[in-house]
This record gives C-alpha cells, structure tokens and sequence, in this order.
C-alpha cells in the first residue's frame, strides 16, 4: 500500500487541491464549499470510501508543485491528461472533454477568431492563465512572448481584458465561457466560432481528469473505479448538467489516461 493510501485510510482524510476555475471546480459562493464538475465527482467517489476531502483552493500554476511537495494528495480542477504533464504526475482516467475558448473585446474589432489569427497580427495583446493548455498551443500557433501576458487566475485573466489591457484572452471553453457570462459586461464578448487549434493535423479536443503523485497507483486504481461505476450509471452525466455541461462533455467511451499520456489519439466528435 502507498504511504498517500495509507494515511489517508488512517486519517479518514484527503487532501485536494482546486484553483478557481468554474464550472470544472470553484469556490460556492454560498456555502464556501468547493464545488463543480470535478470536486462533486472527487467527493462523491471519496465519501463512498468513508473519507472527508479537505479542499483547498490555489493558483493553478501551484497546483503541481504543490501535489509534488505534498501539501496535497490529489488535484480536482478539471485538469488537462497531457504528455507534458503525465512526465511529472499521474492521472485518473478521464472525467470529461472540452475544449478551448477566447473573448475579446464587444464586436470583435479586430476580427480573431482563432489563434492564428492573433498570431498574424503582432499588434494584438493576449492574455492566458500561468501555466495552462492554452498559452502552450498559443506559443505553438506562433503568438509571441511579447505579445503575451500571463495571469494567475481566469477572473484576473478576465479582468485584464474588461479593463483594456489586453485585446483577447484564451482559457478552457467551458471555464471561459461561464466566466464571461458571469461577469455580464457588455465590453467584452465571447467568440461563439472561435476555431479550435489544430497540432499535428488533429483538432485539440482535450480530456481532463483527477491528479494524483506518481506512485500513488493504488489510490488511483480506487478513484478510477469510482469513475467507471459514476459513468455507467449515469450520475456523471447527471453531474455535468448540473453544471451548465451536455452529453457532449462525457469522455469517449473506454478513454483511459494511458491513451493520452502517450500519444494525442484521434479527437472525439463534438458535435
């Protein structure tokens, strides 16, 4: 047994980590209970075990390190399964897919409608959260450092731009776009047929999961488990409508985190 397992099986507890990023994980701000796609599936399969998840929200560039120096023993944000990060973590299998999303100012003045679009243009400030999916395949579309401004949070990469000091903002498409309408600013406007990046001539559809410390293969093996039983029964579904997500969201069928920590597989449809 792993010593993450058995201090958890010993102390009744687990440690979670989640950055403010809704509808995959967030902050109620009712109850101040962590909350979301990914929080409600880690919990759910936690309790079932007899444990008490203590959540803590963090900056999502502190998310790893922070698993990796063990002041967490999971991560439940909705993260990205991607080979970059698989060298450094481990993850459960896949608990949904999504995709990426920009805003930019009310009318779209400068016409961005991807990032090859932005890339084209030098002039055009971007902004993208520290640490993300989205500011790597940004680099890759050939936006420039310079043209480039990270933020620690998606509210603060959203107020960057209501306040005009950036021209679009990329971020996960369901994050992004529940954002922009919670903030409700007529200023700024989300891309409705924003193009999704394409690398190696496949469109980037991504998958996300629960994250765990390698080495911890037993406790992993629980929570996939729990995965299986959430989807196949349908409470996962349920549990993604309950955030504003669609069958559409459901990770394809049989997806493991093997499949997409060794080699990009060909996307699922989303439409």
């Amino acid at each position: 047994m792993s010593a993450t397992l058995a201090t958890i099986k010993s102390s009744g507890h687990i440690r979670v980590g989640y950055f403010e990023g809704p509808p995959n994980a967030y902050t109620d701000p009712t109850s101040g209970q962590a909350t979301g796609e990914s929080p409600e599936i880690l919990r759910h399969i936690a309790e079932a075990q007899g444990w008490q998840v203590d959540f803590s929200s963090m900056d999502f560039a502190g998310l790893i390190p922070g698993l990796q120096a063990n002041q967490i023993d999971a991560i439940s944000g909705g993260l990205y399964i991607k080979p970059s990060r698989c060298a450094a973590v481990s993850f459960s299998n896949p608990t949904y897919k999504d995709g990426s999303g920009m805003a930019v100012k009310a009318g779209n003045p400068l016409n961005l409608h991807s990032y090859a679009d932005v890339a084209a243009n030098p002039q055009v400030r971007f902004g993208g959260t520290s640490a993300s999916f989205e500011l790597q395949i940004a680099q890759q579309a050939g936006i420039t450092a310079a043209q480039t401004t990270e933020y620690p949070t998606n509210e603060d990469l959203v107020a960057a731009l209501v306040a005009g000091r950036v021209d679009a903002v990329a971020s996960t498409y369901s994050i992004l776009n529940a954002l922009i309408q919670k903030t409700n600013n007529p200023a700024i406007a989300f891309v409705t047929d924003f193009q999704d990046p394409v690398v190696a001539g496949k469109p980037q559809i991504n998958v996300g999961g629960l994250v765990f410390r390698q080495g911890d293969d037993d406790l992993i093996q629980i929570f996939n488990a729990g995965i299986a039983a959430a989807l196949s029964s349908g409470w996962q579904l349920q549990n993604l409508q309950k955030f504003g997500f669609t069958d559409k969201n459901l990770p394809p069928d049989g997806a493991t985190a093997a499949q997409y920590c060794t080699a990009p597989p060909s996307p699922a449809p989303t439409t």
